[in-house]
């Protein structure tokens, strides 16, 4: 659920100089007129975003907890009510008290645990896990004791398991954990086709199972076949955007996960005369109240040549220069505008804060990449750290858990470090 990030250069706005010329008539006076004040240069402002009047300068973040933990865990999600915050690592999750990063215990899931997350009404963290094989593998929800009740102890088995029977694989909670949405693939064999031929790729199916019983309760089916696609439910589990790679182009849905049906879709990029393997595709992000989407697009197609291609690497074609990060109305489609600031590679978004206000991402340079923040309603970049971490957003309050891997050298060695700390970013828009 975390994901990795570092620090890329910002984008500096250019300024304007004004020339005064005062002219007097007759004697000048004892004290010459002072001149007007020089205006201030115009802003950089996003594109298609209204810039708030006056806004106020974005103010600084402070760290208010701090500790180390194992290098090389992740971040796997925050309780519902903010005050358990569970941290994944090689062979289980460790729960941390969200105020004060206190450890009060841990879950043997097993290796690199699938966690899809917690309970609404209580903090009962939910894994899935998969056994071995392709037709007689078992595949199960996990349901794992209370974190308020671990008492600094460490569990080795769920409470709760829900068997699933072929519905696709889980990929998010919904309805505060009494759904899990899944994806599915579905094949078709030609009769006409040579024996020994593979099936081919005819759709795809979305599932919303009980998570109780495992039995499908509604699905929505897409028949036409997608060379790749990522897809998040909304924050009321109703609606499901698809970032899809078509035959001729990355679109952009919506469906309706009520009724199985697509609202619309949108065309966002050509793939025609391009490499497709070029195009970067990440999920898109729901704003808190399900009206934005931030969605990271692919940049219009380059030369090869132009591209940062190895030296020797004589393929013609032309290839995607990266992406950027644009916001959408989710109701329709339409564009609401693009973040300031963006990097010259990538620009991934992952999360807004709790109230829509803040939307965290990634900016990522050819060479270094950063954790950044932006103003979701006026487009500016109010924060980017040089780092290598992953975070996650408090669900109830501005706080923001950041888990830094790093190292130092000690002598001759070089020493894995990670520090999990929370910082108040209230402060960031006014």
């Amino acid at each position: 659920m975390g994901v990795w990030v570092r620090w890329a250069g910002a984008v500096a706005a250019a300024g304007l100089t004004v020339g005064l010329v005062t002219a007097w008539g007759g004697r000048p006076p004892d004290d010459p007129p002072k001149p007007p004040a020089a205006k201030e240069p115009p802003k950089e402002v996003a594109k298609g975003v209204e810039p708030a009047a006056k806004a106020p300068a974005p103010g600084r973040p402070r760290m208010t907890e701090r500790v180390e933990i194992p290098w090389g865990d992740q971040i796997a999600g925050w309780s519902a009510d903010g005050n358990w915050l569970a941290v994944a690592g090689e062979n289980g999750v460790t729960f941390y008290d969200a105020h004060e990063l206190t450890p009060r215990g841990g879950l043997e899931t097993g290796k690199s645990p699938t966690v899809l997350g917690f309970l609404a009404d209580e903090p009962v963290l939910v894994t899935y896990k998969a056994g071995a094989g392709r037709i007689n593998r078992e595949e199960v929800l996990q349901f794992w004791p209370p974190a308020k009740r671990l008492d600094g102890t460490i569990r080795p088995a769920p409470f709760g398991r829900t068997r699933l029977h072929d519905v696709g694989r889980p990929i998010a909670l919904l309805d505060g954990g009494k759904a899990v949405l899944t994806v599915d693939t579905v094949y078709r064999r030609d009769p006409a086709a040579p024996p020994g031929s593979h099936p081919t790729v005819a759709g795809h199916v979305w599932r919303v199972v009980d998570a109780a019983t495992g039995e499908v309760v509604r699905e929505a089916a897409r028949s036409e076949p997608l060379r790749h696609f990522v897809q998040a439910p909304s924050p009321d589990g109703k609606a499901l955007a698809v970032l899809a790679m078509g035959p001729e182009a990355v679109r952009l849905e919506n469906w309706d996960l009520t009724t199985g049906k697509r609202r619309w879709a949108k065309d966002l990029i050509s793939l025609a005369g391009g490499r497709a393997d070029t195009v970067y595709l990440s999920p898109p992000v729901f704003s808190p109240d399900g009206a934005t989407l931030a969605v990271e697009v692919p940049r219009p197609l380059k030369p090869a040549a132009d591209a940062g291609r190895p030296e020797g690497d004589a393929r013609p074609e032309p290839v995607y220069d990266g992406s950027e990060l644009r916001l959408f109305a989710a109701a329709d489609g339409t564009e609401r505008g693009r973040p300031a600031e963006q990097a010259a590679h990538r620009n991934t978004p992952f999360q807004f804060s709790h109230d829509g206000r803040l939307l965290r991402g990634r900016r990522a340079g050819l060479r270094d990449e950063s954790l950044s923040i932006w103003d979701a309603r006026g487009g500016r970049l109010v924060k980017g750290w040089d780092t290598f971490a992953t975070a996650a957003f408090a669900p109830d309050r501005p706080v923001l858990a950041i888990l830094e891997d790093t190292w130092y050298q000690d002598g001759n060695n070089r020493v894995k470090q990670a520090v999990l700390a929370l910082w108040d970013v209230s402060d960031l828009v006014k």
